[in-house]
């Protein structure tokens, strides 16, 4: 009965109106779909091919330059692409991408429309089904990958027709297609809210770093020193360290092939702590130099095993006799006076 509906439905879109009942002799069993790798469906519910489903046809050429401009969209692969004044359909239809990259984009039309040769349209669709479901059914099942050809895949109508589709009760069909509808508004609304919301936060970041430069952020000390004078101290200190270095690398004496031995057992006879306490070691170099030292420097100088840093960072970092400066940019540890 069903394939009777829809083919009676199909001839009579076509203009048709059969005069007696000899077009039933078309009538083929359809052949039972292979439930392999197929979900258990709901109670109601049935998995049935495309090809009972709707009547592909492809779409006309229509170039740009012959579009009148009207108001009739014209749809290709990538969706409406142009206005005619001419519909190629009247009714709402499914259009699918047929060859190139948009291929398998799934669209569906609101009325009369032109549908341009880079696409497949339906001319007729079951009446067991909502056309709002369908859409939603095939604009998820991936239809590119199961396109055809290297360098130009296509979609083509077989492909449609093998589509395999679970269909339930037609209320159902609508009740499903309503529920998903609002939750995608919701989802674009809740999009948009968030868009806004981060174009706020980016304006009230720009607005504190501002009055951060300003020095509007915090109360101002008349008896500051000016930033120009701590610059220029800063320069100073940076200076002096980078000397400092220099001094203490062009003083090391040449090593001897042979020598790394004597020099560590040396080392550990003239400096215990550095073997036994590093934290002990690295402040006493602090509270002996001037500094802002970074982590190499103090490393150089100390001859501390680099792997103790993960160790010694935490503690120099929480002790109230050290200053830390230059964060942004690497940090450098100064000994604070009066310690």
């Amino acid at each position: 009965r069903r394939w009777e509906e829809n083919e009676l439905a199909k001839l009579r879109a076509k203009g048709k109106e059969p005069k007696d009942d000899r077009w039933k002799a078309k009538y083929k069993e359809p052949e039972p779909v292979d439930p392999t790798g197929l979900p258990e469906l709901p109670e109601g519910w049935c998995a049935i091919n495309g090809e009972w489903l709707f009547s592909w046809a492809s779409g006309k050429f229509l170039p740009s330059s012959s579009q009148a401009g009207g108001d009739v969209p014209v749809y290709g692969g990538n969706g409406i692409n142009g206005l005619h004044d001419v519909p190629l359909t009247t009714e709402p239809c499914l259009v699918v991408g047929r060859v190139g990259a948009n291929c398998g984009n799934v669209h569906l039309t609101k009325g009369p429309a032109w549908v341009t040769d880079n696409a497949i349209y339906s001319t007729w669709v079951s009446p067991m089904v909502c056309v709002d479901y369908v859409h939603m059914l095939l604009d998820s099942a991936t239809l590119n990958q199961r396109s055809r050809g290297g360098g130009q895949p296509y979609v083509n109508q077989a492909a449609l027709n093998n589509t395999i589709l679970p269909i339930p009760p037609i209320e159902e069909q609508r009740a499903i297609t309503a529920t998903i509808s609002q939750m995608v508004s919701i989802a674009a609304t809740s999009m948009e809210r968030l868009g806004d919301i981060s174009a706020q936060l980016e304006e009230l970041g720009q607005s504190i770093l501002a009055k951060a430069f300003r020095g509007e952020l915090v109360p101002q000390d008349p008896n500051d020193e000016p930033a120009s004078v701590l610059l220029e101290r800063i320069r100073a200190q940076h200076a002096a360290a980078e000397a400092d270095t220099k001094k203490r690398k062009s003083s090391r004496p040449l090593r001897l092939c042979g020598e790394k031995q004597d020099r560590k057992d040396a080392k550990s006879a003239t400096n215990p702590t550095t073997d036994h306490d590093p934290l002990q070691t690295v402040l006493l170099f602090l509270q002996t130099n001037p500094g802002p030292h970074s982590k190499s420097d103090i490393l150089t100088h100390t001859n501390l095993d680099p792997t103790t840093w993960s160790t010694l960072a935490p503690q120099l970092n929480s002790d109230s006799r050290i200053h830390l400066t230059g964060q942004m940019c690497g940090t450098k540890y100064v000994w604070k006076s009066g310690h």
